[in-house]
């Protein structure tokens, strides 16, 4: 099992351990971060949800980076395709 499998599956069995999330956002632990696109102006991160599911969430212009295996707050936006991250809670 992959390292985020495990991490993922240790999630799952943890129960009330995390606050509750806002109606239209998730917790979630930062994974990694990466710029894309030509001009690398577009910044995305991969965060384990709390939920035990792992996300792309894009981070809006001008947002500083959440550090990684920091505690995030991402939200679900009306096109399940893109999540958002919201709040990096390292600050």
């Amino acid at each position: 099992m992959t390292e985020i499998g495990k991490l993922a599956a240790q999630r799952r069995q943890r129960k009330g351990t995390s606050p509750a999330a806002p109606d239209g956002f998730e917790w979630g632990t930062c994974q990694s971060v990466h710029e894309v696109g030509r001009s690398r102006a577009r910044t995305i991160a991969r965060v384990l949800l709390a939920s035990g599911f792992v996300v792309t969430a894009y981070l809006a212009p001008g947002v500083v980076a959440p550090a990684i295996d920091s505690p995030v707050l991402v939200s679900s936006p009306a096109d399940p395709n893109q999540p958002s991250i919201v709040a990096d809670l390292a600050e």
